[in-house]
């Protein structure tokens, strides 16, 4: 058996000692409640998913986020190529 080194998980490999890598979230407790009762698998629903549900909330967090570092922000609309 090796010793402990106070590190969790194996730095090398990107997994955790709880067994989700470093660059993926973990479920909450209602999500994994569903997975097991529903018997479903987890799916990551992305780093975007609340952005693209509501776009206009990331906007005004976005500035609210700007006007607390003493910035301000445009938003200008991308123009159409055709």
């Amino acid at each position: 058996m090796g010793s402990f080194s106070g590190q969790s998980g194996n730095s090398t490999s990107g997994i955790s000692s709880s067994g989700w890598s470093s660059t993926e979230s973990q479920p909450d407790g209602d999500t994994v409640w569903h997975m097991l009762t529903d018997n479903a698998d987890y799916q990551d629903l992305g780093g975007d998913y609340f952005t693209k549900q509501d776009p206009e909330r990331a906007m005004r967090r976005i500035i609210r986020q700007a006007n607390a570092l003493g910035l301000t922000v445009r938003f200008d609309p991308i123009p159409d190529v055709a």
